[in-house]
C-alpha cells in the first residue's frame, strides 16, 4: 500500500524529500471540493549533498569514478576535484566527524558520518584538517583545506571525494553534481498565436537538428508541448517544433 511522504497546500507549494533507491512514487493533485483547477507541476532531480569544497573558490572535477590507476590496476573509488591548495573543504550536510588520520595514500583524511544517512563521507589529501574525531558540525562549516598530501604529493592540490556504503565505496558524483533544472513549455502558451523573428528557429523534429528554412515575420501557433518544445502550426498548414527559448512574450500576436 502508498505510504505518504509529504503533503502540501496552499502555504506551501514546494516538496523535497531524499528518495530510497527504486520504488515507485505516485503524485495525487486534488482541487478543492466542488471546484476545478489547472496544476503546473515540476518534478527536478538534485543532489542531496552539498559541494564538499567551498563555492569562494574556484573548482573543478577533474577525475571521475572508475578512472584507472596505477597502470590499470586498481580503478579510482571517487571523484577529484581541483582548487587551489588552502581552499576550504565544507561538510556536505549537517553529522559528525567519525575519525581523522594522517598515514597512507589518502594523506590526511576526514571521515564523515551525515546525520539519518545510511552512507559516510571520505575527504583525502587535505592540506589541514580543523576538526577532531565525534565533532557535530554543520552543513557548510569548514572541515580543513585542500592539499596534496598522500599518494598526491607529487600532482596538483585536489580533493579527493568518496561515498561509502556498508558494501564498499560507490559513485559520488551524483550525491553532489548539481543538475541544472531544465526549462519546460508552458500550458499557458498553448493555442497563441507568434509572430517569428529572424533568429526563430523551427524543426521537424523535437531534437535540435536540420533546422527548417523560415522567412521572418511568419505567424506560427502552438498546439501542443513536448518537454523543452512547443508543436507549431504554421498558416499553410505544416507543422514544426520550437524550442521553449525560442518563443518570447514579445513575438506573441
Amino acid at each position: 500500500n502508498p505510504r505518504l511522504i509529504q503533503a502540501a497546500d496552499t502555504s506551501m507549494n514546494v516538496l523535497e524529500f531524499s528518495a530510497p533507491a527504486g520504488g515507485n512514487f505516485i503524485v495525487r493533485l486534488q482541487p478543492k471540493m466542488a471546484s476545478r483547477g489547472k496544476y503546473d507541476l515540476k518534478i527536478l532531480l538534485n543532489p542531496i549533498l552539498g559541494f564538499p569544497i567551498s563555492s569562494s573558490v574556484k573548482s573543478s572535477i577533474g577525475s571521475l569514478w572508475g578512472d584507472p590507476r596505477d597502470a590499470g590496476v586498481r580503478k579510482h573509488e571517487g571523484i577529484d576535484i581541483f582548487a587551489k591548495k588552502g581552499s576550504p573543504v565544507v561538510a556536505v550536510t549537517n553529522g559528525s566527524i567519525r575519525r581523522i588520520g594522517d598515514g597512507g595514500i589518502g594523506g590526511k583524511v576526514i571521515w564523515f558520518n551525515p546525520d539519518n544517512e545510511n552512507f559516510s563521507v571520505y575527504y583525502a589529501h587535505l592540506d589541514t584538517q580543523y576538526v577532531v574525531s565525534g565533532q557535530q558540525v554543520t552543513k557548510g562549516q569548514v572541515l580543513g583545506t585542500v592539499g596534496n598530501t598522500g599518494n598526491a604529493k607529487f600532482t596538483p592540490a585536489h580533493l579527493h571525494f568518496g561515498v561509502y556504503t556498508g558494501n564498499g565505496a560507490i559513485d559520488p558524483l551524483g550525491f553532489v553534481k548539481e543538475i541544472k533544472e531544465p526549462v519546460f513549455a508552458s500550458n499557458r502558451k498553448l493555442n497563441q498565436w507568434y509572430k517569428t523573428t529572424a533568429k526563430t528557429k523551427l524543426y521537424p523534429s523535437p531534437l535540435k537538428k536540420n533546422a527548417l528554412s523560415l522567412p521572418a515575420m511568419a505567424r506560427i501557433k502552438t498546439i501542443s508541448i513536448s518537454n523543452e518544445f512547443y508543436r507549431v502550426v504554421l498558416e499553410d498548414g505544416s507543422k514544426a517544433f520550437v524550442s521553449v527559448n525560442e518563443l518570447t512574450d514579445k513575438m506573441k500576436l
